[in-house]
């Protein structure tokens, strides 16, 4: 028996997923007619009990109200996501700094232990040389210090005898290059000196 529209029908949006160029109402013999696949009609909500069992053909579909506020929902979900994912991403930025500044703390903290090793070890190889011995002879310019002096003597002062001497020694050599080139400069110094030194009679 066909059904009318009444005109205090409550309606529901109803969709038609098969793929034909036009269905009518088959089940409820309303006049509502799909004009192809993905077509939608308002329906008799009280007949869709007569569509539902048929769900390759029709499917019952959200008011278009409902369907506005649960999309507003996904664009405000897809936000909240972008905007944790942009501070997840500042705060590993954040993290990878600081890691780079804890190695460097630890590598200037590690090279501090390591000089302060190499004067504990030099002056365990001769007790007689941690005295002001060297001090003093870092104060006189043309003193002709042995290895054992220039290796009990703490590395900035060596730098600044080495200054004073006018050697041209890089200020960044490490603790061995310094007392090599230190050496070097001295032993050139002294052969120059007794170059110049008049022979005795």
């Amino acid at each position: 028996m066909a059904e009318e529209v009444r005109f205090n029908d409550e309606m529901v949006r109803v969709r038609l997923v098969c793929d034909r160029a036009e269905k009518n109402d088959c089940r409820a013999y309303t006049k509502t007619v799909w004009r192809g696949q993905g077509d939608i009609q308002l329906y008799p909500k009280r007949l869709w009990p007569k569509l539902a069992p048929h769900p390759d053909v029709w499917e019952l579909l959200p008011s278009a109200e409902d369907e506005a506020i649960a999309a507003k929902q996904r664009l405000a979900d897809a936000a909240a996501a972008l905007k944790k994912a942009q501070d997840d991403a500042e705060a590993a930025e954040r993290e990878v700094q600081a890691e780079a500044q804890r190695r460097a703390d630890l590598d200037a903290l590690m090279a501090e232990k390591r000089l302060a090793t190499e004067k504990q070890e030099a002056a365990g190889t001769n007790t007689d040389v941690v005295t002001a011995t060297p001090t003093q002879a870092a104060l006189e310019p043309l003193t002709e210090l042995t290895v054992d002096e220039l290796n009990a003597m703490p590395d900035e002062d060596l730098k600044a005898l080495a200054e004073r001497r006018d050697y041209g020694l890089h200020p960044r050599l490490n603790s061995v290059n310094l007392r090599a080139r230190f050496i070097e400069a001295q032993d050139a110094q002294f052969e120059a000196l007794a170059a110049d030194k008049p022979a005795s009679t």
